[in-house]
């Protein structure tokens, strides 16, 4: 299966798009901190992020690719662990019939732009009549959700790791939590129209639709990974006996740092910023943010 939004080459390059991995695993830690010296601007140090992020996919591109072709013989040969043999290969038959409409859509939002295709397109290149589409996904809208969200949580899923595996001994939030966003910062800005697309039905989509709910989880636990950090940060001065106890919760800031992403990315896709610029809004902003949160405050 292929997807959109290739992590694997250089952001703003005019290269083709090529294929991500769709296999749950993690690739190996990004090793941005350590090739950044203290004095570094954050700015700069997102863009060795984003390299080594690059550079890290760019490696695992073959092993991806081999798991996947072991995944899908595994689909199409292994009978179902205690399902007598009719059943079984009806399973094993609209399992297949999902892998291929999966991928015949992220193949053809990334060639053409979400946009651009027709479920008719997706149907036909996943050999599959359109009604048969429709029984997976009722809407093109929800197999944009379906392909994003796959991106989304290997996404996530590879900044953990960047996070975990981090030995540069760093401690300033910010440069964290940047560690955390890289690969999704990759990834969202691969097709800028993709993403618009995404944003607006993370935002906008019919709130009964399964996979809108599902990306509303991710962003939760995206959310949640932040204020993991925040609350890693170094204590701060006791409140004044009148702030409000929302002032000291990482939650609210980590929810501030999460919408600033989907924003920049949205704004960024729909007025083309080149990347050094989004970059530059981006890490300021997080800067502020964290800075705030960890600003002194007077005693009550």
């Amino acid at each position: 299966m292929r997807s959109w939004c290739s992590t694997f080459s250089r952001v703003g390059s005019a290269t083709t798009t090529r294929p991500c991995s769709t296999t749950t695993g993690t690739s190996a830690p990004s090793r941005c901190s350590r090739k950044t010296s203290s004095d570094a601007s954050l700015t700069e140090y997102t863009q060795k992020c984003l390299d080594s992020v690059i550079e890290s996919g760019a490696r695992s591109t073959a092993k991806s690719g081999e798991q996947r072709m072991r995944s899908d013989r595994h689909i199409d040969a292994s009978p179902s662990a205690g399902t007598p043999g009719t059943t079984g290969r009806r399973e094993r038959n609209k399992e297949a019939k999902q892998a291929r409409i999966f991928a015949a859509a992220a193949e053809l939002f990334a060639e053409h732009g979400f946009a651009a295709v027709t479920t008719q397109q997706i149907a036909e290149r996943a050999d599959v009549a359109n009604g048969t589409l429709f029984r997976y996904a009722s809407t093109k809208s929800e197999l944009l959700l379906m392909v994003c969200n796959d991106d989304f949580r290997r996404n996530l899923d590879r900044g953990l790791v960047n996070v975990s595996a981090d030995e540069s001994g760093a401690t300033e939030p910010a440069r964290r939590i940047l560690t955390l966003l890289t690969p999704l910062i990759v990834a969202g800005r691969r097709s800028d129209a993709n993403t618009a697309a995404y944003q607006r039905e993370i935002l906008f989509g019919e709130p009964s639709e399964r996979y809108r709910t599902e990306a509303l989880v991710l962003v939760a636990e995206l959310q949640s990974a932040i204020a993991g950090i925040l609350a890693d940060a170094p204590a701060q001065t006791p409140l004044a006996a009148s702030a409000p106890p929302t002032v000291n919760d990482p939650t609210f800031a980590a929810r501030a740092v999460s919408n600033v992403l989907h924003l920049e990315l949205a704004r960024a896709a729909l007025s083309g910023t080149p990347l050094p610029a989004f970059l530059a809004a981006l890490t300021s902003q997080i800067d502020l943010i964290t800075r705030g949160y960890l600003a002194p405050r007077p005693p009550g």
